[in-house]
Protein backbone atom coordinates (compact mmCIF):
# COMPACT_ATOMS: atom_id res chain seq x y z
CA UNK A 1 0.00 0.00 0.00
CA UNK A 2 1.26 3.49 -0.91
CA UNK A 3 1.61 5.66 2.16
CA UNK A 4 -0.60 8.77 2.19
CA UNK A 5 1.36 12.01 2.68
CA UNK A 6 0.38 15.60 3.35
CA UNK A 7 1.18 16.29 -0.33
CA UNK A 8 -1.70 13.99 -1.32
CA UNK A 9 -4.06 15.79 1.03
CA UNK A 10 -2.87 19.21 -0.16
CA UNK A 11 -3.44 18.25 -3.81
CA UNK A 12 -6.98 16.98 -3.15
CA UNK A 13 -7.85 20.00 -0.98
CA UNK A 14 -6.22 22.41 -3.46
CA UNK A 15 -4.13 24.04 -0.72
CA UNK A 16 -0.46 24.19 0.18
CA UNK A 17 1.31 21.49 2.19
CA UNK A 18 2.04 24.16 4.80
CA UNK A 19 -1.70 24.73 5.22
CA UNK A 20 -2.31 20.99 5.66
CA UNK A 21 0.48 20.76 8.21
CA UNK A 22 -0.86 23.68 10.26
CA UNK A 23 -4.42 22.30 10.28
CA UNK A 24 -3.50 18.72 11.15
CA UNK A 25 -1.14 19.89 13.88
CA UNK A 26 -3.80 22.29 15.24
CA UNK A 27 -1.50 25.29 14.92
CA UNK A 28 -2.83 28.87 14.92
CA UNK A 29 -3.46 30.04 11.35
CA UNK A 30 -5.72 32.22 9.19
CA UNK A 31 -7.24 29.34 7.26
CA UNK A 32 -11.02 29.42 6.99
CA UNK A 33 -13.20 27.01 8.94
CA UNK A 34 -14.55 25.49 5.72
CA UNK A 35 -11.04 24.79 4.43
CA UNK A 36 -9.97 23.30 7.78
CA UNK A 37 -12.98 20.98 7.76
CA UNK A 38 -12.23 20.00 4.16
CA UNK A 39 -8.59 19.12 5.00
CA UNK A 40 -9.58 17.07 8.05
CA UNK A 41 -12.32 15.25 6.09
CA UNK A 42 -9.88 14.28 3.31
CA UNK A 43 -7.27 13.13 5.85
CA UNK A 44 -9.82 10.85 7.51
CA UNK A 45 -11.06 9.46 4.19
CA UNK A 46 -7.48 8.60 3.19
CA UNK A 47 -6.72 7.01 6.60
CA UNK A 48 -3.82 9.40 6.95
CA UNK A 49 -1.41 8.66 9.82
CA UNK A 50 0.91 11.51 10.82
CA UNK A 51 4.46 10.26 10.55
CA UNK A 52 6.26 13.02 12.40
CA UNK A 53 8.18 10.45 14.37
CA UNK A 54 9.81 8.85 11.36
CA UNK A 55 10.70 12.27 9.94
CA UNK A 56 12.17 13.55 13.22
CA UNK A 57 13.91 10.27 13.78
CA UNK A 58 16.30 11.06 10.99
CA UNK A 59 17.69 14.12 12.78
CA UNK A 60 16.89 13.88 16.49
CA UNK A 61 16.31 11.48 19.35
CA UNK A 62 13.55 12.12 21.90
CA UNK A 63 14.62 9.40 24.37
CA UNK A 64 10.97 8.37 24.67
CA UNK A 65 9.34 5.14 23.57
CA UNK A 66 5.62 4.46 23.17
CA UNK A 67 3.94 1.37 24.61
CA UNK A 68 0.41 0.20 23.83
CA UNK A 69 -1.16 -2.61 25.85
CA UNK A 70 -4.69 -4.05 25.67
CA UNK A 71 -5.70 -3.74 29.33
CA UNK A 72 -3.82 -2.14 32.21
CA UNK A 73 -6.09 -3.91 34.71
CA UNK A 74 -4.77 -7.30 33.60
CA UNK A 75 -1.90 -8.49 35.81
CA UNK A 76 -0.10 -10.16 32.90
CA UNK A 77 0.01 -6.94 30.88
CA UNK A 78 1.06 -5.02 33.97
CA UNK A 79 4.08 -7.33 34.23
CA UNK A 80 4.93 -6.84 30.54
CA UNK A 81 4.78 -3.07 31.07
CA UNK A 82 6.95 -3.30 34.18
CA UNK A 83 9.64 -5.15 32.25
CA UNK A 84 9.58 -2.53 29.50
CA UNK A 85 9.60 0.45 31.85
CA UNK A 86 12.42 -0.86 34.05
CA UNK A 87 14.76 -1.53 31.14
CA UNK A 88 13.84 1.71 29.37
CA UNK A 89 14.62 3.70 32.52
CA UNK A 90 17.90 1.82 32.95
CA UNK A 91 18.87 2.87 29.41
CA UNK A 92 17.82 6.50 29.87
CA UNK A 93 14.46 6.33 28.09
CA UNK A 94 11.06 7.50 29.21
CA UNK A 95 7.89 5.53 28.41
CA UNK A 96 4.50 6.73 27.21
CA UNK A 97 2.10 3.89 28.04
CA UNK A 98 -1.47 3.68 26.77
CA UNK A 99 -4.11 1.11 27.70
CA UNK A 100 -6.57 0.30 24.91
CA UNK A 101 -9.23 -1.15 27.25
CA UNK A 102 -9.43 -4.15 24.87
CA UNK A 103 -10.84 -1.93 22.10
CA UNK A 104 -9.21 -2.13 18.68
CA UNK A 105 -10.25 1.41 17.67
CA UNK A 106 -8.63 2.81 20.81
CA UNK A 107 -5.50 0.77 20.13
CA UNK A 108 -5.26 2.21 16.62
CA UNK A 109 -5.89 5.73 17.96
CA UNK A 110 -2.93 5.28 20.30
CA UNK A 111 -0.76 4.21 17.37
CA UNK A 112 -1.71 7.40 15.52
CA UNK A 113 -1.19 9.48 18.66
CA UNK A 114 2.27 8.06 19.34
CA UNK A 115 3.37 8.53 15.74
CA UNK A 116 2.38 12.19 16.02
CA UNK A 117 4.29 12.67 19.27
CA UNK A 118 7.75 11.91 17.88
CA UNK A 119 8.66 8.92 20.05
CA UNK A 120 11.79 7.02 19.02
CA UNK A 121 10.02 3.66 18.79
CA UNK A 122 6.83 1.78 19.65
CA UNK A 123 6.13 -1.51 21.44
CA UNK A 124 2.67 -2.81 20.56
CA UNK A 125 0.70 -5.52 22.35
CA UNK A 126 -2.30 -5.73 19.98
CA UNK A 127 -5.89 -6.15 21.06
CA UNK A 128 -7.39 -9.52 20.15
CA UNK A 129 -9.55 -8.21 17.30
CA UNK A 130 -7.24 -5.55 15.90
CA UNK A 131 -6.79 -7.29 12.54
CA UNK A 132 -10.35 -8.51 12.08
CA UNK A 133 -11.65 -5.87 9.64
CA UNK A 134 -10.46 -4.15 6.49
CA UNK A 135 -10.15 -0.61 7.81
CA UNK A 136 -7.98 -1.77 10.69
CA UNK A 137 -5.77 -3.73 8.31
CA UNK A 138 -5.18 -0.60 6.22
CA UNK A 139 -3.98 1.29 9.27
CA UNK A 140 -1.84 -1.63 10.45
CA UNK A 141 -0.22 -1.85 7.03
CA UNK A 142 0.55 1.88 7.12
CA UNK A 143 1.97 1.50 10.62
CA UNK A 144 4.15 -1.37 9.42
CA UNK A 145 5.50 0.77 6.58
CA UNK A 146 6.51 3.70 8.77
CA UNK A 147 10.24 3.99 9.37
CA UNK A 148 9.93 4.18 13.13
CA UNK A 149 11.39 1.14 14.97
CA UNK A 150 8.68 -1.12 16.34
CA UNK A 151 8.29 -4.42 18.21
CA UNK A 152 5.21 -6.62 18.56
CA UNK A 153 4.89 -8.20 21.99
CA UNK A 154 2.86 -11.26 23.06
CA UNK A 155 0.37 -11.22 20.16
CA UNK A 156 0.89 -11.18 16.41
CA UNK A 157 -0.98 -8.84 14.06
CA UNK A 158 -1.55 -9.26 10.34
CA UNK A 159 0.43 -7.00 8.01
CA UNK A 160 2.76 -5.76 10.76
CA UNK A 161 6.29 -6.95 9.99
CA UNK A 162 8.80 -6.29 12.74
CA UNK A 163 10.53 -8.04 15.63
CA UNK A 164 8.09 -10.19 17.60
CA UNK A 165 8.53 -11.35 21.20
CA UNK A 166 6.17 -13.99 22.56
CA UNK A 167 5.86 -17.28 24.38
CA UNK A 168 5.76 -20.57 22.50
CA UNK A 169 2.03 -20.78 23.13
CA UNK A 170 1.62 -23.97 21.10
CA UNK A 171 4.17 -25.78 23.25
CA UNK A 172 2.59 -24.30 26.37
CA UNK A 173 -0.80 -25.80 25.49
CA UNK A 174 0.81 -29.13 24.68
CA UNK A 175 2.86 -29.08 27.90
CA UNK A 176 -0.18 -28.34 30.09
CA UNK A 177 -2.24 -31.11 28.52
CA UNK A 178 0.54 -33.68 28.69
CA UNK A 179 0.97 -32.81 32.37
CA UNK A 180 -2.67 -33.75 32.99
CA UNK A 181 -2.29 -36.94 30.95
CA UNK A 182 0.83 -37.96 32.91
CA UNK A 183 -1.26 -37.58 36.06
CA UNK A 184 -3.64 -40.23 34.77
CA UNK A 185 -6.38 -38.03 33.33
CA UNK A 186 -8.12 -39.13 30.15
CA UNK A 187 -11.26 -37.01 30.26
CA UNK A 188 -9.72 -33.59 29.78
CA UNK A 189 -11.47 -30.40 28.74
CA UNK A 190 -10.14 -27.00 27.72
CA UNK A 191 -11.46 -23.47 28.23
CA UNK A 192 -9.86 -21.39 25.48
CA UNK A 193 -9.62 -17.69 24.91
CA UNK A 194 -11.28 -16.29 21.76
CA UNK A 195 -9.90 -18.36 18.91
CA UNK A 196 -9.42 -15.26 16.77
CA UNK A 197 -6.58 -14.51 19.21
CA UNK A 198 -3.11 -15.69 18.19
CA UNK A 199 -2.22 -16.85 21.71
CA UNK A 200 -5.53 -18.62 22.38
CA UNK A 201 -5.45 -20.39 19.03
CA UNK A 202 -1.88 -21.66 19.51
CA UNK A 203 -2.61 -22.92 23.04
CA UNK A 204 -5.68 -24.74 21.79
CA UNK A 205 -3.70 -26.31 18.94
CA UNK A 206 -1.19 -27.59 21.50
CA UNK A 207 -4.02 -28.99 23.63
CA UNK A 208 -5.47 -30.95 20.71
CA UNK A 209 -2.08 -32.18 19.54
CA UNK A 210 -1.30 -33.60 22.99
CA UNK A 211 -4.61 -35.46 23.08
CA UNK A 212 -4.14 -36.91 19.59
CA UNK A 213 -0.54 -37.93 20.33
CA UNK A 214 -1.71 -39.84 23.40
CA UNK A 215 -4.64 -41.68 21.82
CA UNK A 216 -7.27 -39.34 23.27
CA UNK A 217 -8.56 -37.82 20.04
CA UNK A 218 -12.12 -38.48 21.26
CA UNK A 219 -11.62 -35.55 23.67
CA UNK A 220 -10.22 -33.14 21.05
CA UNK A 221 -13.58 -31.39 20.68
CA UNK A 222 -14.13 -31.12 24.42
CA UNK A 223 -13.61 -27.39 24.76
CA UNK A 224 -15.41 -24.16 25.54
CA UNK A 225 -14.44 -20.94 23.75
CA UNK A 226 -14.18 -18.18 26.31
CA UNK A 227 -12.94 -14.62 26.43
CA UNK A 228 -9.99 -14.77 28.85
CA UNK A 229 -12.22 -13.44 31.64
CA UNK A 230 -13.57 -14.80 34.93
CA UNK A 231 -17.10 -15.30 33.58
CA UNK A 232 -15.70 -17.56 30.85
CA UNK A 233 -14.20 -19.80 33.51
CA UNK A 234 -17.56 -20.14 35.25
CA UNK A 235 -19.52 -20.73 32.03
CA UNK A 236 -16.83 -23.03 30.64
CA UNK A 237 -16.69 -25.39 33.60
CA UNK A 238 -20.49 -25.67 33.64
CA UNK A 239 -20.33 -26.83 30.04
CA UNK A 240 -17.37 -29.18 30.49
CA UNK A 241 -18.74 -30.91 33.60
CA UNK A 242 -21.59 -32.17 31.40
CA UNK A 243 -18.87 -34.08 29.51
CA UNK A 244 -17.74 -35.70 32.78
CA UNK A 245 -14.23 -34.28 32.63
CA UNK A 246 -11.84 -34.99 35.49
CA UNK A 247 -9.37 -32.26 34.55
CA UNK A 248 -9.44 -28.87 32.80
CA UNK A 249 -6.79 -26.82 31.03
CA UNK A 250 -7.74 -23.16 31.42
CA UNK A 251 -5.98 -21.02 28.82
CA UNK A 252 -5.27 -18.31 31.36
CA UNK A 253 -5.24 -18.01 35.14
CA UNK A 254 -8.18 -15.59 35.27
CA UNK A 255 -10.48 -18.24 33.75
CA UNK A 256 -8.98 -20.81 36.12
CA UNK A 257 -10.00 -18.51 38.98
CA UNK A 258 -13.55 -18.58 37.58
CA UNK A 259 -13.47 -22.38 37.84
CA UNK A 260 -12.36 -22.09 41.48
CA UNK A 261 -15.28 -19.80 42.22
CA UNK A 262 -17.78 -22.16 40.62
CA UNK A 263 -16.28 -25.18 42.40
CA UNK A 264 -16.56 -23.42 45.77
CA UNK A 265 -20.20 -22.47 45.12
CA UNK A 266 -21.10 -26.05 44.15
CA UNK A 267 -19.09 -27.82 46.82
CA UNK A 268 -16.59 -29.36 44.38
CA UNK A 269 -13.19 -30.11 45.85
CA UNK A 270 -10.04 -29.18 43.92
CA UNK A 271 -8.17 -31.36 43.04
CA UNK A 272 -10.13 -34.31 44.52
CA UNK A 273 -13.21 -33.79 42.34
CA UNK A 274 -11.63 -31.72 39.60
CA UNK A 275 -8.03 -31.02 38.58
CA UNK A 276 -7.10 -27.67 37.05
CA UNK A 277 -4.04 -26.29 35.29
CA UNK A 278 -3.89 -22.63 34.32
CA UNK A 279 -1.71 -20.51 32.06
CA UNK A 280 0.33 -17.37 32.94
CA UNK A 281 1.41 -18.27 36.49
CA UNK A 282 0.14 -14.99 37.91
CA UNK A 283 0.86 -14.11 41.53
CA UNK A 284 -2.67 -14.66 42.81
CA UNK A 285 -2.45 -18.34 41.84
CA UNK A 286 -0.18 -18.94 44.78
CA UNK A 287 -2.76 -17.77 47.32
CA UNK A 288 -5.70 -19.79 45.98
CA UNK A 289 -6.75 -22.85 47.97
CA UNK A 290 -5.27 -25.11 46.82
CA UNK A 291 -2.54 -23.10 45.01
CA UNK A 292 -2.93 -23.21 41.22
CA UNK A 293 -0.62 -25.27 39.02
CA UNK A 294 0.04 -23.15 35.93
CA UNK A 295 2.11 -22.74 32.78
CA UNK A 296 4.64 -20.03 33.49
CA UNK A 297 5.11 -17.04 31.21
CA UNK A 298 8.11 -14.87 32.15
CA UNK A 299 6.08 -11.74 31.44
CA UNK A 300 8.46 -9.20 32.92
CA UNK A 301 11.41 -10.72 31.05
CA UNK A 302 9.42 -10.74 27.81
CA UNK A 303 8.71 -7.03 28.27
CA UNK A 304 12.38 -6.38 28.97
CA UNK A 305 13.44 -8.31 25.86
CA UNK A 306 11.02 -6.35 23.68
CA UNK A 307 12.49 -3.12 25.02
CA UNK A 308 16.06 -4.34 24.44
CA UNK A 309 15.25 -5.14 20.81
CA UNK A 310 13.54 -1.80 20.26
CA UNK A 311 16.45 0.20 21.66
CA UNK A 312 18.86 -1.85 19.53
CA UNK A 313 16.81 -0.88 16.47
CA UNK A 314 16.68 2.76 17.56
CA UNK A 315 20.45 2.87 17.97
CA UNK A 316 21.10 1.12 14.67
CA UNK A 317 22.84 -1.77 16.47
CA UNK A 318 20.54 -4.36 14.91
CA UNK A 319 20.07 -3.90 11.14
CA UNK A 320 18.96 -7.43 10.28
CA UNK A 321 15.47 -8.29 9.12
CA UNK A 322 12.60 -8.79 11.58
CA UNK A 323 12.87 -11.87 13.80
CA UNK A 324 10.59 -13.85 16.10
CA UNK A 325 11.80 -14.46 19.66
CA UNK A 326 9.97 -17.32 21.39
CA UNK A 327 10.28 -18.02 25.11
CA UNK A 328 9.95 -21.66 26.17
CA UNK A 329 7.25 -22.17 28.82
CA UNK A 330 7.62 -24.25 31.97
CA UNK A 331 5.11 -25.54 34.51
CA UNK A 332 4.92 -24.21 38.05
CA UNK A 333 3.65 -27.17 40.05
CA UNK A 334 1.42 -26.46 43.02
CA UNK A 335 -1.62 -28.27 44.33
CA UNK A 336 -4.49 -28.13 41.84
CA UNK A 337 -3.79 -31.37 39.92
CA UNK A 338 -4.17 -34.80 41.50
CA UNK A 339 -2.74 -38.11 40.36
CA UNK A 340 -5.69 -40.09 39.04
CA UNK A 341 -5.50 -43.87 39.22
CA UNK A 342 -7.63 -46.28 37.20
Amino acid sequence: MTKVTIKDIARMANVSTASVSMVLNNKPCRISTNTKEKIIKIAKELDYIPNHSSELFQTSVTKNIGVIIPDMNNNFFQLLSTGIEKYAYQMGYGTLIGSADNKSDKCLSYITFLLSKAVDGIILVPTIDIDQNGNNLKLLEMFSETKIPKVLLDRAAKDVFCDFVTLDNYYGGLLATEYLIKHGHKKIGCITGPLTSYCARKRFEGFREALINNGLSNMADCFFEGDFDLISGISGIQYLLKRNVTAVFASNDVMAFGIYQYAKDKGLRIPHDLSIIGFDDLQFGNILSPPLTSVNQPAEWMGRRACELLIERIGGINKTGPKDYLYTPTITERGSVRMLFD
